[in-house]
């Protein structure tokens, strides 16, 4: 597995935003990951690029406390991954993150809001996500491409300070995706509300961003 990274302007922090220390991973006789170390600073934009079965997905588990390691140490923040999830720190959009497709996009929003410890308020969401045209729509009338646009707001709801999103332009053709990546940039460079801090955007993929 091998990254790529893009940084955007940040303020020094003695603390990254995502530190991973000597992990190992095994399920069975397979080797997930050996002896992993990655460090990821604010503001920045980082890919996880490899084949298949190099550790994308395990490496993106542990982050949000969904795998622990068999070895090694993860840090979300200077807390733990658990803590982190739960305290809105970090997250997360799924390349299959279900959607209830008999509900609208705005009240599936207001509903997954309310639940958030610090939400962000919902119209900057609905501005970040670049979704203000869907969300009377039904979630079952949405293109792929659309209910990524959808996830990646959901994601944003807990105005978290990290952002993991698995392959998040499956679905989206050549201008969508650009239009993604020239917002998600932005929101690497825009501090979040509620801290100093520039959010940074983690993303396992098989492939560059087109």
């Amino acid at each position: 597995m091998t990254t790529t990274t893009a940084p955007a302007p940040a303020p020094a922090l003695t603390t990254a935003a995502i530190s991973l220390r000597g992990l190992h991973k095994r399920y069975g006789t397979v080797h997930a990951l050996d002896d992993l170390d990655l460090e990821i600073g604010a503001g920045e934009i980082v890919a996880l690029l490899g084949p298949n079965g190099a550790g994308k997905s395990t490496a993106m588990e542990m982050m949000v406390g969904l795998a622990t390691p068999d070895a090694g140490e993860v840090s979300v923040l200077g807390t733990d991954p658990a803590t982190a999830t739960r305290t809105g720190l970090i997250g997360t959009m799924l390349q299959a993150g279900a959607l209830l497709p008999d509900q609208s996009v705005r009240s599936m929003l207001r509903m997954l809001h309310s639940l958030q410890a610090h939400p962000m308020p919902m119209a900057e969401v609905i501005v970040q996500a670049d979704i203000g045209d869907l969300v009377r729509r039904k979630m079952g009338t949405l293109s792929g491409g659309q209910a990524q646009r959808v996830r990646f707001a959901i994601a944003l709801l807990g105005d978290p300070q990290v952002l993991l999103l698995d392959e998040p332009t499956v679905g989206m053709d050549v201008g969508a995706r650009r239009a993604f990546w020239d917002q998600m940039r932005g929101v690497a460079a825009t501090a979040a509300p509620s801290s100093s801090r520039p959010t940074t955007s983690t993303k396992p993929s098989a492939r560059p961003p087109a």
